[in-house]
């Protein structure tokens, strides 16, 4: 199911399409019903389904109880569409920092 971002040229699908195409028209609830009973506000779960925001880990874990699905399955779409979009982004000019495992790292002594 999940594929690395470069395995393919096509986006994964955002979770917030998985939920409206897929799992909101078997549940038999509005969109306003569905957000009341996992306790977030209609706007939020709006959002989501209209794709203008990603699924945080508080939704991840009331979609997951709600639908069975658990929050990793949530939070792994959102990562997916999330890489995938950032791939698409032009980095060209961030160059590869060279550096040791060896340096020891010099950590300012915590004030006790």
């Amino acid at each position: 199911m999940f594929r690395s971002p470069e395995a393919t040229d096509a986006a994964p699908l955002h979770p917030g399409e998985i939920l409206r195409v897929d799992i909101l028209p078997h549940l038999a609830m509005t969109p306003s019903r569905l957000a009341h009973h996992l306790g977030i506000e209609a706007s939020v779960l709006h959002g989501l389904l209209a794709e203008r925001i990603g699924v945080t880990p508080d939704l991840a874990q009331r979609l997951g109880r709600a639908l069975g699905h658990g929050a990793h399955h949530w939070l792994a779409l959102q990562m997916q569409y999330d890489l995938w979009q950032a791939n698409q982004m032009d980095t060209a000019g961030v160059l590869p920092i060279a550096w040791s495992r060896r340096t020891p790292v010099h950590r300012p002594a915590s004030a006790a």
